[in-house]
């Protein structure tokens, strides 16, 4: 099986893929080889990739914002190989495994604030603050406001940073 995932910035690829878990909106789903073609929606969720390299499982786990899950078998050209294609195409993506280090982090530091910047200054536009979205029901009557679609876009950027910074640091402990 083959399995890609990218975003605007990243692409990373895997050939000889035994499986791959994704948590949709519908529900979780296990893709093996000869799975029916489908497209599915992830939200915020993690993806997992296992192959077998060198005799040993390999996994692969990302973090996913707003990606959009496709599974061909009928191979990307007439050119391609024939086999089950797993394509996920997302807004923003975090590689959760591999060489984590302190620099990854500090990169996704970076972008936090930076997210974080941005959502503050959407916030002021509309005389808010970051505290107003701390109540669930308040975050909800600010979302379907007049500037509800910004406001839910960029908080929802800044909660995706901050669960990728929380992942890896838990993973780093374990």
């Amino acid at each position: 099986m083959f399995f890609q995932v990218t975003n605007l910035e990243e692409n990373t690829t895997q050939g000889n893929v035994t499986k791959v878990s994704a948590s949709l909106r519908t529900g979780v789903i296990e893709v093996l080889e000869g799975h029916i073609d489908m497209i599915g929606r992830i939200d915020d969720d993690i993806l997992v990739s296992e192959s077998i390299v060198e005799g040993r499982v390999v996994r692969k786990e990302f973090l996913i914002r707003k990606g959009v899950l496709v599974v061909s078998n009928g191979g990307l050209s007439s050119e391609a190989p024939k086999g089950t294609y797993v394509l996920v195409h997302a807004k923003e993506m975090v590689e959760l495994t591999g060489n984590r280090n302190e620099k990854t982090i500090d990169e996704l530091d970076q972008k936090l604030d930076k997210k974080k910047i941005e959502l503050d200054k959407i916030l002021e536009k509309i005389s808010l603050s970051l505290l107003d979205l701390s109540d669930s029901e308040n975050r909800r009557k600010i979302f379907e406001g007049k500037s509800g679609i910004k406001v839910k876009n960029a908080y929802g950027e800044v909660k995706f940073f901050e669960k990728a910074i929380s992942l890896i640091k838990d993973i780093k402990k374990s």
